[in-house]
């Protein structure tokens, strides 16, 4: 497992490590244990009071944080992996993450606000409310970076069936390839500000799915094996018919999707985060402590693997104290005749 841990990192972070495949059943023993030892254990909360006061908690993450260190000691023990921990022990002193992404109107904002209870964060329910990443922090060292909303494109064969210039595709597309590479770069960042552990993905249920795209967008974590969670907002407001469609569509793109190298597959949460009234009907605010919780327990300290930097030129070994070497007795005593006979 570490071995498939370590070759899947970025070629930037990698040495060889073909050492690392040949072991002994013991020590693969041992580093199954050891995964176990590091598995989190799963949370639940009572109800959503309870989840925002655990968010309250400077010490809800301290056990993270502590198999975190437990991760990157067994790298700095093991001799044969000439990685620099350094980056990655900077971690705990910033926090964890978690990246708001989805199109305008999607929700993020307001799912940030009930999710901490800081009535201060300002929302809209009828424009984008976020025009530049905003960073909201909780007393337990989680932090939520809210981005501004985008707008998913058609795929190249739908923009072609709506008569869609050529031009107006092409501006598309663009648009749409620098926000995914914008994604890709906050996700691989040195910044340990902005650098996510954890991605919500925000989608109102009432918003067309165009599975092409949004598989080109959950590829990102999912290869870079960034925990991904679909929050599919306001569902009250389409009927149970077009709510089982929407359920469907994510469940085939979870299936398209598959697990990631570490065994890890999309999760989706249907959430409504504001009390609601609609078609004669109140809807309460459902689905947003099962939210935190899944975001709780897909925090992996396994994913400190990812941080490590390569050290391309090891230090070598100080050089051996240079001495003249010890001469034989009888050596000295031969040398001493050859002074005086001169």
């Amino acid at each position: 497992f570490f071995f498939h841990q370590l070759r899947s990192l970025s070629p930037l972070f990698l040495l060889p490590i073909n050492q690392l495949a040949a072991r002994t059943a013991p020590e693969q023993q041992r580093r199954r244990e050891m995964v176990d030892k590091w598995s989190p254990r799963p949370i639940e909360f009572s109800n959503l009071e309870a989840g925002r006061v655990a968010l309250q908690d400077p010490q809800l993450l301290n056990e993270f944080f502590g198999r975190w260190e437990e991760v990157l000691n067994s790298v700095d023990a093991a001799s044969q992996i000439r990685c620099s921990t350094g980056f990655a022990r900077r971690l705990p002193s910033y926090g964890v993450n978690v990246l708001l992404i989805g199109e305008s109107g999607a929700g993020k904002s307001l799912l940030v606000k009930v999710m901490t209870g800081d009535d201060s964060i300002v929302t809209s329910a009828t424009q984008a409310g976020t025009s530049a990443d905003k960073r909201y922090s909780s007393p337990c060292r989680v932090h939520w970076i809210d981005t501004p909303g985008f707008k998913i494109p058609l795929s190249p064969e739908e923009a072609t069936n709506e008569d869609r210039s050529f031009f107006q595709r092409q501006q598309d597309s663009f648009t749409w390839w620098r926000w995914l590479r914008r994604v890709k770069g906050l996700l691989t960042s040195s910044d340990l500000t902005v650098r996510p552990l954890s991605v919500i993905y925000c989608h109102r249920a009432s918003s067309r799915i165009i599975p092409d795209r949004m598989i080109e967008m959950f590829q990102i974590p999912h290869l870079l094996q960034v925990p991904l969670v679909v929050a599919i907002t306001d569902v009250c407001s389409v009927d149970d018919s077009a709510l089982r469609e929407v359920r469907a569509a994510f469940q085939d793109l979870a299936e398209t999707l598959g697990p990631n190298q570490v065994g890890s597959s999309m999760q989706v949460v249907e959430v409504n985060s504001e009390h609601k009234t609609v078609r004669g009907h109140q809807y309460k605010v459902t689905g947003v402590k099962q939210l935190l919780e899944k975001l709780i327990d897909s925090l992996d300290p396994v994913h400190a693997l990812h941080l490590l930097r390569a050290t391309f030129f090891p230090a070598a070994p100080p050089p051996a104290p240079s001495r003249a070497p010890k001469r034989p007795a009888a050596w000295q005593a031969q040398a001493g005749g050859a002074q005086e006979g001169g």
